[in-house]
């Protein structure tokens, strides 16, 4: 006799909701003291018990589930407003990058040398000693960031900045704004014209990341212009690249190299077999994500890359405008993945604040969906701020007790990849700076 079927998940759940039904009605209907308690209703409250047997049947079954989606929710939360009340940190170490680039200010060697060295603390900020400590008139004033407009990285399905200290990437964005393109449409057509190699891979990655943090940006129009970046001098950033171009191709920038007039003009080559193709490159798993989306986004539907999204949990595809929004380069397609993705925000909101204790005023807007994302943003930046008023206490307990802190970052953001980078990155430098007949140091 053959073995019976495997009963699949979904007919097992089934089956334990009907038995757990079934067991909770036996058992309440033969309880004395319910049915005493039931007689105050019409029908001895029979419609009502078959109900509760069905309600308790599902928390019996499926309630272990959904509390852990809420507890982990609420984890989520905790996360977020940790790190972002570290994003104090990070701007005054990003604003004291600008100053040591513009060679205003100089710090310890054992601290920093390279511009790198930044990027190296912006991952552990909560050990950086190069800032003073988190002051009470900044946290109010991220607490007036969170809750406004300019905060805009607060749905939570958002990728949110974690390459705090990436200046190019910063200045890059800011040019673009400065020159009136659209730093966003940049980003959105990254890779499709990639330059072949390694090189190519890392300048479709920077354009594919193009962004400047939203709380940055909001401390540039608190600060009033100049901007930081674009105004201060990148002196230092500008010799690193001087020694590291040196290390690497044995010449200067920019030097010319004027053709020996006492030789004769080489002879054209003599027509040879085409060459055969070069080898293949190696694909690294790191490569992966950026990839994909640069094939998702040439190839797929609008409505794959919102699956693809909805799995990767990546920043959205692309902004989503509200209705009657010119979008600059007026493309359909594009459009239709707008629409969709506002129809989707709306919908996600509207069954959060169906779902939520509060009852709150609905935000006023043309567009129904914008208003009801709007009133759940709101819902949700205000535990944001909650939570981030928790973070601060903790914070000042441990300041006290001149305990370290913990990581605010679930895991380091430094990649192998860019430690191997940096390393190699010394090594030019150093190499270059040997090839310009001075010492061997950062010291310049």
């Amino acid at each position: 006799m053959s073995e019976p079927a495997p009963i699949s998940r979904s007919a097992q759940r089934h089956l334990d909701l009907i038995r757990h039904h079934d067991e909770t009605l036996a058992q309440y209907q033969a309880d004395p003291a319910v049915a005493e308690w039931l007689q105050q209703f019409r029908d001895n409250g029979a419609r009502f018990l078959e109900r509760y047997a069905s309600e308790r049947a599902s928390a019996l079954v499926d309630g272990r589930s959904f509390w852990d989606i809420n507890q982990q929710e609420e984890a989520n939360l905790v996360q977020e407003a940790t790190e972002r009340l570290w994003e104090i940190q990070q701007r005054k170490l990003f604003e004291l990058q600008c100053r040591w680039r513009a060679e205003e200010v100089r710090l310890p060697a054992e601290l920093v040398v390279l511009s790198q060295d930044f990027e190296r603390w912006g991952t552990r900020i909560e050990q950086c000693p190069l800032v003073p400590p988190i002051a009470a008139a900044e946290v109010e004033s991220y607490l007036t960031y969170l809750l406004s407009d300019a905060c805009t990285d607060a749905a939570g399905d958002f990728g949110r900045h974690h390459d705090w200290q990436h200046y190019e990437r910063f200045r890059r964005y800011l040019l673009l704004q400065a020159e009136g393109q659209n730093p966003e449409q940049v980003r959105r057509e990254a890779g499709q014209h990639a330059e072949p190699g390694l090189g190519g891979l890392i300048g479709m990655l920077d354009d594919f990341f193009l962004g400047y943090p939203a709380w940055y940006a909001h401390c540039d129009a608190a600060a009033g212009p100049p901007n930081l970046v674009l105004y201060l001098p990148n002196h230092r950033g500008e010799k690193e690249e001087y020694y590291r171009h040196l290390g690497r191709t044995g010449k200067a920038p920019n030097v010319y190299e004027e053709p020996d007039n006492d030789e004769p003009a080489p002879a054209d080559p003599a027509p040879t077999a085409p060459a055969a193709d070069p080898p293949l490159r190696y694909l690294g798993h790191d490569q992966f994500a950026g990839l994909t989306d640069t094939l998702m986004r040439k190839f797929e539907t609008p409505e794959l890359l919102r699956f693809h999204e909805a799995l990767s949990h990546e920043p959205a595809i692309a902004p989503v405008l509200a209705p009657g929004t010119d979008d600059d380069d007026d493309d359909d397609e594009q459009a239709d993945v707008n629409e969709a993705a506002l129809a989707e925000m709306g919908s996600e909101a509207g069954r959060v604040l169906l779902e939520i204790p509060e009852r709150l005023p609905i935000e006023a807007h043309t567009d129904w969906r914008v208003a009801l994302h709007r009133t759940w943003l709101g819902w949700r930046k205000q535990r944001l701020a909650t939570a981030l008023r928790a973070a601060v206490a903790d914070y000042a307990a441990r300041e006290q007790a001149g305990q370290p802190h913990p990581s605010p970052y679930p895991e380091s953001d430094l990649s192998d990849l860019a430690r191997k980078s940096w390393k190699q990155e010394r090594k030019l430098i150093l190499k270059g700076r040997e090839r310009a007949g001075e010492p061997r140091d950062f010291n310049f």
